[in-house]
């Protein structure tokens, strides 16, 4: 079945025996993981369909709630590709980005198949945003976080582009 075509409850079933299977563990009296549902209040929206973490009790200060192995931690350093990044000397978010994308495209064959299946399909961040929607950002902090990160993204892309050029 298409991962577009699979229901939350099923992605969330695959997430969680992922986590099992990559002993992933997490303090189920404190935390629970939740499926989300589309929430509007007026024409904006809230949350939207995915998943989410929530408290069944009050926390303690630096309460242990999860423990992720190394192994389960997707980044350039644990792909398939990571000998083509040490040899091109490629890093941080271009070879992550690249990395994330080559085990997308392997499907259930990924180690990382489970998480990557629950990673919702699109995104609404302030990057993607048209010059219009930005303006309301105008004055903050994530206005200038988001000129770093075009920054950033338009220095990763004239690396890649000498890399294959």
């Amino acid at each position: 079945m298409a991962e577009s075509n699979r229901s939350n409850t099923d992605r969330l079933a695959i997430l969680l025996e992922w986590f099992e299977e990559n002993k992933i563990t997490f303090n189920q009296e404190a935390i629970e993981v939740v499926e989300q549902r589309s929430t509007k209040r007026g024409s904006n929206i809230i949350s939207s369909d995915g998943f989410g973490i929530v408290a069944r009790r009050d926390l303690e200060d630096e309460e242990p709630l999860v423990v992720i192995p190394k192994t389960a931690i997707i980044s350039a350093a644990t792909s398939a590709l990571a000998n083509i990044f040490h040899d091109e000397e490629l890093g941080g978010s271009l070879a992550l980005c690249i990395a994330v994308m080559y085990e997308m495209s392997l499907g259930e064959l990924s180690p990382w198949y489970g998480y990557l299946q629950s990673l919702p399909v699109n995104a609404d961040i302030p990057l993607l945003w048209n010059e219009q929607a930005r303006q309301w950002l105008r004055g903050t902090d994530v206005a200038k976080w988001i000129e770093r990160d075009e920054q950033n993204l338009k220095d990763d892309f004239a690396s890649l582009q000498d890399l294959v050029s």
